[in-house]
């Protein structure tokens, strides 16, 4: 979890004005658990919330004010090659997927050689997995649309199952 102490100016609505702290706390909130590329990450809180300034500047031809604010927000940032643990909650022939808090997580199966699927049974390193075990594994990518993200990680030592040596001989 990272903190950004963030400096940012809200659009609060005439009709608002009456209460400018609790427009400013609405929409603040629709960033809470989005994807946001600014900081490649999701706000999962934000606290210190302060007004800047007594004055805000009108916008004309719009029904707002542009009021400045100062908080602290608590992102949540995957990024390759971070290590986190997840709680196993599906899996199928090609993936396992797994929540790491309100976030979904895959780990592609296919081709891996400590990870088997036996009936319905999961099996990593030879030991049966469980429904709601901790696995702790290593992101690869994030994927993020319409402010959802998405990780994709491979468990530690899966390896893509090696291909044939050949000796080289020459003729």
């Amino acid at each position: 979890m990272e903190e950004h102490e963030i400096n940012t100016i809200v659009p609060v609505p005439f009709s608002k004005l009456k209460n400018v702290r609790k427009a400013v706390e609405e929409h603040l909130q629709s960033y809470v658990n989005k994807w946001n590329e600014d900081f490649q990450g999701v706000m999962q809180s934000y606290t210190d919330l302060k007004v800047l300034e007594k004055k805000a500047k009108i916008v004309e031809e719009t029904s707002v004010i542009l009021v400045k604010v100062k908080l602290v927000a608590k992102y949540f940032s995957p990024k390759p090659g971070q290590k986190l643990t997840g709680t196993l909650k599906t899996w199928s022939e090609d993936t396992i997927g797994l929540m790491v808090g309100i976030y979904n997580a895959a780990i592609p199966i296919k081709g891996k050689r400590a990870l088997k699927l036996k009936g319905n049974d999961l099996y990593y390193k030879n030991k049966l997995l469980t429904k709601n075990q901790e696995l702790e594994f290593q992101v690869s990518e994030v994927e993020t649309e319409e402010g959802m993200i998405r990780i994709i990680g491979e468990l530690p030592n899966t390896t893509k199952t090696p291909h044939k040596k050949r000796k080289l001989t020459k003729e």
